[in-house]
């Protein structure tokens, strides 16, 4: 059975009135209990990500999960672990990594996950077409490029940039749609200008989707230990239940 972060809710498991929906599925889906063994078992993974850090983000708005924590509890296989546990290994044998560090791992949007890959990634592209590699340290809080590196000579300065925006929200879905149930997907025109709302916003927009969903128990799939739905599930939706996402103007 997977193991559950404790929580002040007094009826635990139950769905109180004012709790938002993805906070609901994302602590019946996120498995604690492969959180910890998979944590132990990749000393990268272990010495960047506290597990007080990820718990700490199991109550905030408006993922309510620390972006690693999600990917540790929820994904499939280990080979993306292994690669991850490479990359910072790689990272943290560089000059300044302990600064880097602190910023890579102070914020739980859902999107610093792919953030966190690129810079990684890059780092360690520099490591094997250069030399002097080094994360740059800021200087009186001003921000400075990530990286820097000696290449063919030269002095080179490199900063990592990820797309997110309105995709960081969108990730978030697409990920966790598929474990609530295989026939929900996404779709939005990429043709169009894609806004999806940011801020405070977000938390709404999210319980507002979710909420649709919420006769759905993600409990009973994460108990099994995986995503697939229950056969003979009554609580099984429409086979095709699709959800568009077009632009929308913010305020």
């Amino acid at each position: 059975m997977a193991s559950r972060r404790p929580t002040k809710q007094t009826n635990e498991g139950a769905m109180s009135e004012r709790e938002p929906a993805q906070r609901h599925f994302v602590h019946g889906l996120l498995n604690w209990d492969l959180v910890r063994d998979r944590r132990e078992r990749f000393s990268a993974i272990r010495r960047m990500f506290s597990i007080e850090v990820m718990e700490k983000c199991a109550d905030s708005s408006p993922y309510y999960c620390h972006y690693m924590s999600w990917r540790l509890g929820t994904w499939q296989g280990e080979s993306l672990f292994e690669r991850l546990d490479d990359l910072i290994s790689c990272a943290e044998r560089l000059p300044n990594w302990q600064e880097e560090k602190r910023s890579l791992v102070s914020s739980a949007d859902f999107a610093d996950f792919w953030s966190l890959v690129w810079q990684l990634q890059v780092a360690e592209h520099l490591c094997r077409v250069g030399a002097d590699v080094r994360w740059t340290k800021r200087r009186g809080g001003v921000a400075s490029p990530d990286l820097s590196a000696t290449v063919d000579g030269e002095q080179w300065f490199v900063e990592c940039y990820a797309p997110r925006k309105s995709f960081g929200v969108l990730g978030f879905l697409e990920d966790i749609l598929p474990r609530i149930g295989e026939d929900i997907r996404t779709s939005y025109d990429a043709c169009l200008p894609f806004q999806l709302p940011i801020d405070r916003d977000r938390t709404l927009f999210l319980d507002e989707v979710l909420g649709s969903l919420s006769r759905r128990s993600p409990a009973s799939r994460s108990q099994r230990g995986g995503s697939d739905p229950i056969p003979g599930d009554p609580l099984q939706a429409p086979r095709e239940f699709t959800l568009c996402l077009s632009r929308r103007r913010q305020r």
